[in-house]
């Protein structure tokens, strides 16, 4: 008698584990359904790169913070830059092809033609803060590029200029924002920094009033104007900048966003995620004549990037 009752109870737990299992599956099914998702990778050229309020991107208002090591002897051994607000801008900006679509792959019909929507001749706008290190720090006088060739580097009044040359290693993080047939998709990226760089200090031009008629390096569409040594910049709130003038990294890391419920809709469903390895590399011989608002903007000659997304992944959930 016991061992009747074992066995049907034995039976009765079988019986409720496949129900279970059945309806799991059931479950499972309808949520696989509901959702699809693409795989992709992407590039973009880079126009533009500064400070955020001098990119004229709204909102932003760009400092930095210098802290200047010394060695035994004196000299500069180091100097750590903490900037807020340096703003990456992509050519769709200024006219540009915008971001593109490397390849698609994707699980459920559609996908793919959605990150079209999303992401394809899109507008990539980066806001961050960032901590990076210059070391190895080689002091030389300012030499300013042109068309004739290098030419000495003054201050407006005479002075002449320093500039410090390092390696460049740090890290950066903020938001990364795709601007595309979908609406703006905000999210976050993080980076970490390294290359050389050569660096100034800079104050605002007392007299920059933009003028599209004039040329880019004319005093009036000049915003910035450099000051004799980093000491000007050194420490907090100085209102001066310690910018590169001459920068070449690779930036690598990741970004992810999760819009919120009804901010992207593509046709019948709706982005609920994107993310993606992020590749960002700067080449610029003369990266100060990237800091004008886009109404006045003309591209550097001298600037060279590239904003690559790699193992990208963007998930959408069906609304019928």
């Amino acid at each position: 008698m016991t061992g009747l009752l074992r066995m049907r109870k034995f039976a009765s737990a079988l019986l409720l584990v496949g129900v279970l299992m059945a309806m799991t599956t059931v479950a499972a099914t309808a949520a696989s359904s509901n959702h699809s998702k693409a795989k992709f990778s992407a590039t973009s050229d880079i126009v533009a790169v500064g400070p955020g309020h001098l990119l004229g991107i709204p909102g932003a208002f760009s400092t930095t913070d210098v802290d200047v090591k010394l060695n035994r002897k004196g000299d500069i051994k180091d100097i750590t830059v903490h900037t807020v607000d340096e703003g990456v801008l992509n050519d769709a900006w200024v006219g540009g092809a915008g971001t593109n679509i490397i390849d698609c792959s994707e699980k459920d019909d559609g996908a793919c033609l959605a990150t079209d929507t999303v992401v394809l001749g899109s507008a990539i706008l980066s806001l961050h803060e960032s901590t990076a290190k210059l070391t190895k720090v080689v002091v030389a006088p300012g030499m300013f590029s042109t068309l004739v060739g290098p030419v000495p580097w003054f201050t407006p009044d005479g002075d002449p200029v320093e500039t410090y040359a390092g390696k460049l290693h740090g890290k950066l993080r903020g938001a990364f924002t795709i601007v595309g047939g979908a609406g703006p998709v905000l999210g976050e990226a993080k980076l970490k920094i390294k290359g050389t760089a050569t660096y100034a200090c800079f104050a605002p031009n007392p007299v920059f009033d933009p003028d599209p008629n004039l040329p880019p390096w004319h005093p009036k569409n000049t915003p910035l104007v450099p000051v004799p040594t980093v000491s000007s910049c050194e420490g907090e709130d100085t209102g001066k900048l310690f910018l590169p003038v001459i920068l070449d990294v690779v930036d690598k890391g990741d970004f992810k966003a999760k819009p919120e419920e009804g901010e992207v809709i593509v046709g019948d469903r709706e982005l609920v995620e994107i993310k993606g390895k992020l590749r960002v590399t700067v080449h610029s011989d003369n990266l100060i004549l990237d800091f004008f608002p886009p109404d006045v903007f003309v591209p550097a000659p001298e600037l060279d990037g590239t904003i690559e997304i790699t193992k990208g992944t963007a998930k959408y959930v069906d609304l019928d």
